[in-house]
């Protein structure tokens, strides 16, 4: 979907999770062999100008020998099995296909991941505080540090998928008790609903169907003088810009839904159409921290 660039590198965003182990393999394994690749290309480059010629030779030399050896570097860098590098899905990859169990693969890939980031951390700060290059260390410290975020979360959000699995939309969504018509005016809409219920959003519904969704982001665009005359069917969202679930859907694309958007809730909608209830992200939290309780009690 898109990639996010870190202070240490980035990571691609994907749709959706790998269906099998191999495409998992070949997904992860692909980035490091690319980087194994490019060092070899620049190393044959570097010796075809090796004697250098004159100045302009040598600069070219030593440009090709950097990159090589930067592209060799990453490559085993990411291959190291701390998840979520590339290493550390290959070995989830593997233990995925051993157990044919995706989320234990993950949790225990992840385990390795913190236990390399913990050694990542250790080395780091030995060797800003007891050997000679502060910086270095400090460095590495903070790679530890990231890729340990990065493993815990990467944990939780199997937890998460988990304990979403074969659950359905509406057996968590809250029966929708709020909705304006198209003809509510900003100000009604503000004095009856968004205030009074301190809602965020609000659907838009005309004979039980959804029509819309409005925000107090559409309701802040609007000048505070005409909030008595703009009716929420002027400033709601429409069509395939509106963001909802369908009863049936698997619990697991709303929660896909709500990570990396600033969305708190969504509208639920059935087969035809009509508005059922209201999916908040407080509600799906609370529900799956329950969820929990429950599974641990019952181990």
């Amino acid at each position: 979907r898109d990639i996010t660039l870190y202070i240490f590198g980035g990571a691609s965003n994907i749709e959706g999770e790998p269906k099998k182990p191999s495409d998992e393999f070949l997904i992860s394994v692909v980035g490091p062999l690319t980087s194994l690749g490019l060092a070899a290309i620049f190393f044959l480059l570097e010796q075809l100008v090796s004697p250098p010629i004159r100045r302009t030779g040598a600069w070219a030399a030593a440009t090709l020998e950097y990159l090589a050896y930067i592209n060799f570097v990453l490559a085993l860098f990411n291959l190291i099995p701390g998840f979520p590098l590339d290493g550390g899905r290959v070995l989830r990859s593997i233990i995925w296909a051993v157990n044919r169990n995706y989320d234990s693969a993950t949790r225990k890939a992840g385990f390795v991941g913190e236990l390399i980031a913990y050694g990542f951390i250790f080395l780091g700060l030995l060797q800003s505080f007891v050997g000679d290059s502060f910086g270095s260390g400090l460095w590495l410290a903070f790679i530890g540090w990231f890729l340990l975020n990065a493993a815990q979360q990467s944990v939780a959000g199997a937890r998460v998928r988990g304990a979403v699995k074969n659950v359905t939309v509406g057996e968590v969504m809250e029966p929708s008790t709020y909705a304006a018509a198209p003809t509510y005016t900003i100000a009604h809409l503000l004095s009856q609903f968004f205030l009074p219920k301190n809602l965020h959003s609000l659907p838009v519904v005309q004979d039980g169907h959804l029509l819309g969704v409005v925000t107090l982001m559409h309701i802040n665009e609007v000048p505070q003088e005409e909030w008595g005359t703009v009716t929420a069917a002027g400033i709601m969202t429409t069509g395939e810009e509106m963001r909802i679930v369908h009863a049936r859907d698997h619990l697991e694309q709303a929660v896909d839904l709500f990570t990396g958007t600033d969305l708190d809730q969504v509208p639920v909608i059935d087969q035809n159409g009509s508005l059922v209830g209201t999916l908040t992200q407080a509600h799906l939290l609370k529900w799956l921290q329950i969820r929990e309780q429950v599974q641990r009690r019952e181990t």
